[in-house]
C-alpha cells in the first residue's frame, strides 16, 4: 500500500496542471490501492474475529504478540489515511 501511495504522489508531483500530459497510459493504481486496503481490512477483522473466538486456544505470549502486531498494521494503515482515500470517509 505504501508503494502505491508513493507511485500516485509522484504522479501528482509530475502533473502539470492546464497543459495536457505528453501521452497517455493506463494507470490502475486508485484501482489497486482500493484492492489492497479492501483486503488489509478484511483479513484484519479475520485476524481480531480469529483471536475473540480462539484466544483460549493459543498461548498467551503468542496471542499478545499477535495483536501487537496487528495494532502495528492497523496504527501504519491509518497513518497513511487510506479510509479517506479508498472509501470517502
Amino acid at each position: 500500500m505504501r508503494d502505491l501511495m508513493a507511485w500516485d504522489r509522484l504522479k501528482e508531483h509530475e502533473a502539470r496542471p492546464h497543459e495536457p500530459p505528453s501521452f497517455q497510459i493506463y494507470d490502475p493504481t486508485a484501482t489497486d490501492l482500493r484492492n489492497e486496503y479492501s483486503h488489509f481490512l478484511f483479513t484484519a477483522v479475520e485476524l481480531h474475529d480469529a483471536l475473540r473466538g480462539h484466544g483460549a486456544s493459543i498461548p498467551e505470549s503468542m496471542r499478545r504478540t499477535l495483536q501487537r502486531k496487528l495494532a502495528k498494521l492497523e496504527q501504519e494503515a491509518r497513518q497513511l489515511d487510506l479510509h479517506q482515500r479508498c472509501l470517502g470517509y
